[in-house]
């Protein structure tokens, strides 16, 4: 068994930050709701002397949560392009699969579009690896597959949503859905990175058994002289 990079420590990362941003998009959304709900009180001659100060710190709450948001979004995409590339490195070192690294990771960050080609080319990689886990003879979690179809299918669904009718509810809608996708994601992203963890446990007790026998053979053989 060849000797495979460690990619817990990127796959942790990454899940973590997708959780931070999924909790940092749920504050901006609740601001955004408060302002608009403060501003349609906001009727002349019947508003409450407190309230442009509320519409205010609202609207700064708003863009700091925004601002917030898009660095964790930065961050969260550099570790999840680390863990993927490594991720398809190590596969492709165990011949597991022929996939290039660099290809994965830009067809996945192509605008729109490259979340759905992410959901098949990790489709591939959940196959190759338990495939991989099962061929050593390794227990482990299976990924489910249904989360998987599911977050290419609800994610698809958010994006296709507003392009047919760009009214409020439609767009509450297909945000509410674009959540459960990720959700879905995260779910069987969480237990990949199990299987990644046990796939490069494996693979050094496999190295240390190697050098084990390697060095039983030395001493038989110094024996022997």
């Amino acid at each position: 068994m060849e000797k495979i990079l460690d990619n817990s420590v990127r796959g942790g990362r990454t899940i973590f930050w997708l959780k931070v941003m999924l909790g940092a998009f749920f504050v901006v959304c609740a601001l955004m709701f408060a302002l608009v709900r403060a501003g349609v009180a906001a009727v002349p001659g019947d508003m409450d002397s407190t309230l442009p100060m509320t519409i205010l710190v609202l609207l700064l709450g708003t863009f700091a949560a925004g601002l917030a948001l898009l660095v964790i979004f930065a961050i969260q995409g550099c570790y999840w392009v680390a863990w993927m590339y490594r991720s398809v490195t190590n596969l492709r070192t165990l011949g597991a699969t022929k996939l290039h690294p660099l290809l994965a990771v830009i067809l996945s960050v192509i605008p729109y579009v490259g979340m759905l080609i992410h959901s098949l080319v990790f489709r591939e990689m959940v196959r190759k690896l338990d495939g991989k886990l099962t061929e050593l003879g390794v227990e482990h979690p299976e990924v489910s597959m249904n989360k998987v179809g599911a977050f290419a299918g609800l994610y698809l669904m958010s994006i296709i949503a507003p392009l047919v009718n760009d009214g409020h509810v439609t767009t509450a809608i297909a945000l509410v859905v674009g959540v459960a996708s990720m959700v879905c994601y995260i779910s069987a992203l969480t237990v990949y990175v199990q299987q990644e963890k046990l796939l490069q446990a494996a693979g050094q007790e496999e190295i240390i058994r190697r050098k084990v026998d390697e060095v039983l053979k030395q001493r038989e053989a110094t024996s022997g002289n």
